[in-house]
């Protein structure tokens, strides 16, 4: 499970700008991006957070196999 959470640091600790469906004392590992007031200047970043490693060495490659079956 994972959300994009927008915070704000204050100096010592992150506070969020909505509020979280978290469990209390629960440890959580967090990834911190520097986010850009009118968006995200690179594309590929929005395409980053949907991103999965699906163990496929020759994507690239082969891409018209896996997007739509053809050899």
């Amino acid at each position: 499970m994972s959300h994009i959470i927008h915070s704000v640091f204050d100096g010592e600790v992150l506070r969020p700008e909505e509020s979280l469906r978290l469990k209390a004392n629960t440890r959580y590992k967090v990834t911190v991006e520097d986010a850009q007031v009118d968006g995200d200047p690179y594309p590929s970043t929005a395409l980053l957070a949907l991103a999965e490693d699906l163990g496929v060495t020759d994507l690239a490659e082969r891409h018209d196999f896996y997007a739509h079956h053809r050899k």
